[in-house]
């Protein structure tokens, strides 16, 4: 190898070692800078919107290759006992904070001694003495219709997948906002607040529910109990939930279709479906009161149904 050619060979490499040095740097610096914006714009948003005080995170993880920012150690609510222990929650596009919302997250393992009580109420009634599991949250708006989808998956429970079209009676309502009141309200353990605030404001055109179970029969129905009740027994034990949960009153028609759906799906636990599509969209209020008058699985144009 001539000396012309060694020349040539070791400017090249110089060349590239020094471009990968000014990659890496940029790749530090967009880390850096990145990062210090996206805790700027976070608090911000926590303090305008009042949450500072019930959404606590410890770190932040920011992606300079997809510029996108990652929560890490988030707890919903008050922080010794939260209503939710959060391990990670990543964003999957950016800019942070538009009406578009796409995340993952992974429910931390919490067991009942370190959540809220109205949270450990839910997971005893459920079985759980520790809860564990992951899940995607997606919200597109377009014009005055909002389009979301909830995957979460709970360890010794199974899998639930939301999915609605929802309609907003003014559509200059701020989805920030809504989203900033529903998490207060969760965090407060006031849900009811919604109602209030958004009862006329936001109604339901198509709603889609789908489990897959994957525990939750076991834990609410143990083989053992369930021997000690005939199929009558268990139909009319759902038809009464039913009523109480002011979907259909006991021995009509639609309870007693909810009755057998649910009947043949506890003796076959698989996947469970039920989906919501009103002849016109309804709000909030009207399903309030339809749960009142035991009549929203007619009215609302309900359908409970096995995979």
């Amino acid at each position: 190898m001539n000396e012309t050619l060694k020349i040539r060979l070791m400017t090249l490499l110089l060349k590239l070692l020094g471009a990968l040095c000014v990659v890496v740097v940029l790749i530090y610096a967009v880390k850096h800078f990145g990062t210090q914006y996206a805790q700027e714009q976070i608090d911000v948003r926590l303090n305008e919107s009042g949450l500072s005080a019930f959404v606590h995170y410890e770190d932040i993880h920011f992606n300079p290759l997809t510029l996108t920012p990652s929560l890490e150690q988030v707890t919903l609510g008050e922080k010794s006992a939260p209503w939710l222990r959060l391990a990670r929650v990543s964003f999957n596009h950016y800019p942070l904070f538009q009406p578009d919302l796409d995340i993952d997250f992974w429910i931390a393992e919490s067991p009942t001694t370190e959540l809220s009580r109205d949270s450990v109420r839910i997971m005893r009634t459920l079985g759980l003495e520790t809860l564990l599991g992951k899940g995607h949250f997606s919200s597109t708006k377009k014009a005055d219709q909002l389009a979301s989808y909830l995957s979460l998956d709970i360890k010794d429970l199974g899998r639930i997948v939301w999915d609605s079209q929802i309609q907003l009676t003014k559509p200059n309502e701020s989805i920030n906002t809504m989203r900033t009141d529903l998490l207060a309200s969760l965090a407060l353990g006031q849900p009811e607040a919604m109602l209030i605030l958004y009862g006329e404001h936001v109604a339901f055109e198509d709603v889609r529910i789908r489990y897959q179970e994957n525990g939750m029969i076991e834990h609410l129905l143990p083989a053992s109990e369930m021997s000690n009740y005939s199929d009558n027994d268990l139909s009319y034990l759902i038809q009464a939930a039913s009523e109480t949960l002011g979907l259909a009153s006991i021995g009509s028609s639609e309870a007693q279709q909810i009755g057998e759906t649910l009947l043949a799906f506890i003796k076959q636990p698989e996947h469970l479906t039920l989906t919501m599509k009103p002849n016109q969209a309804i709000d909030l209020k009207d399903i309030t009161l339809l749960l009142g008058d035991k009549d929203l699985y007619q009215q609302a144009n309900m359908q409970l149904s096995l995979d």
